[in-house]
């Protein structure tokens, strides 16, 4: 399956919860701008990636959930979530590494806030 950033939606409103800041419109108003200046700079560092597969459950007991060609969870969670299931679908997503490392480097150089709230558009 393929995604492009385009297909992803980051609203500011979204953006202000991840925050902290829904329930202080005023305050948070002040910073609008910022926001969507990080919006639109934090979009270009996007590159989403999923993908997704069908696998047969072969065994689901004693905190290991078995599927097909060998893959192996140990968690009791799933073992016990997928006992009664024959199939299982494992999904991953990313958006890539471009935007976290942009967050690290505001960081690294004494800006916090941009770092947050570039942390909270991924």
């Amino acid at each position: 399956m393929m995604i492009s950033r385009e297909d992803l939606e980051i609203e500011l409103s979204e953006i202000k919860r991840l925050m902290g800041m829904g329930g202080r419109a005023q305050q948070a108003h002040s910073l609008d701008s910022e926001f969507e200046d990080a919006i639109t700079w934090g979009r270009k560092l996007l590159h989403p990636r999923v993908a997704a597969r069908e696998l047969s459950v072969l065994q689901s007991a004693g905190g290991r959930l078995r599927v097909q060609d060998d893959i192996e969870f140990e968690s009791r969670r799933l073992a016990k979530l997928f006992r009664d299931c024959e199939k299982v679908v494992l999904f991953v997503a990313t958006i890539g590494p471009e935007l976290e490392e942009a967050a690290r480097g505001f960081q690294q150089e004494g800006d916090p806030l941009q770092a947050y709230i570039l942390d909270a558009v991924g």
